[in-house]
């Protein structure tokens, strides 16, 4: 498996799909790019509470 890495500071790797699908949110307007995250923030918000009380 072929893996990205971030420019910058950081120890994440990334698979080819997750920063495909990045780059293609990054050509998005604004507008849609916020919902997008707004929604990703919004699962891991979730997912960070059902695994604090499980």
């Amino acid at each position: 498996m072929k893996e990205t890495h971030l420019v910058g500071k950081t120890d994440v790797k990334l698979d080819s799909k997750t920063m495909n699908r990045i780059l293609e949110v990054q050509n998005l307007k604004q507008d849609m790019r916020d919902k997008i995250f707004d929604y990703i923030d919004l699962v891991i918000r979730d997912t960070k509470t059902r695994q604090a009380y499980s």
